[in-house]
């Protein structure tokens, strides 16, 4: 059980940080 949650808290994490830097690449060049 605690290893399944652990996965599915890494996979949730990687998931917010992928769509974090699509937002943030998306949103340079208006940037600069």
């Amino acid at each position: 059980m605690a290893e399944k949650t652990l996965d599915n808290l890494f996979y949730d994490t990687l998931k917010d940080i992928y769509y974090a830097e699509r937002k943030i690449v998306k949103s340079l060049p208006k940037m600069a």
